[in-house]
């Protein structure tokens, strides 16, 4: 019998979908099962599973098992801006600029990402983060991890419409200032 139910779990472990992936690896490590190291790997390596794996492997005190090479700001930044959204695929996707900022007494990182769901799209704004003022530090804090639906003026500074939409987002993440920019054009997550 436990052969049986070993053979089942390395068959969901080698599933071809990457969510089953995902749980059966953290089940197993969360009960002190051996995981191949290449599904870690490959599910560390991937934008939309590396800040779920993370959470998962934290809330389990196994973070000896996620991959060094991938615990870095941006990398989880991305990641957290790639799971949330509700796009299948995103052709293109750039940081722009990475900022310190506070927020509750709190100080570190987010990230400004222009991006395109198709090749032929223009380019909009999205914000990831926030990121520990630590820079060795990660964490998969989403405060302010948003597609913005606002499309880039080619006309006007980059940095200038990215750092005019950030104060906005920001304003929107306090009590006060939840329903201010109400009909702005955030894809919230």
């Amino acid at each position: 019998e436990e052969i049986l139910v070993q053979k089942f779990f390395n068959r969901l472990l080698y599933s071809k979908d990457q969510n089953i992936q995902l749980l059966t690896a953290v089940v197993m490590l969360r009960d002190m099962k051996e995981v191949p190291d290449s599904i870690v790997n490959n599910l560390a390596a991937n934008d939309k599973y590396r800040a779920y794996l993370y959470r998962f492997l934290k809330r389990f005190n196994k973070l000896d098992k996620f991959p060094a090479k991938y615990k870095q700001q941006e990398l989880m930044a991305r990641s957290l801006l790639v799971a949330t959204s509700d796009y299948d695929r995103i052709d293109s996707m750039v940081l722009i600029k990475v900022i310190t900022t506070t927020h509750l007494k709190d100080t570190g990182q987010v990230f400004f990402y222009k991006y395109r769901i198709n090749k032929d799209d223009l380019w909009k704004m999205a914000f990831s983060g926030f990121q520990p003022g630590n820079k060795k530090e990660v964490a998969t804090n989403n405060t302010f991890t948003v597609f913005s639906e606002k499309v880039l003026n080619y006309e006007l500074p980059e940095l200038e419409q990215f750092q005019n939409e950030f104060k906005k987002l920001k304003i929107s993440n306090t009590k006060s200032g939840k329903y201010f920019y109400i009909d702005e054009d955030y894809k919230r997550f």
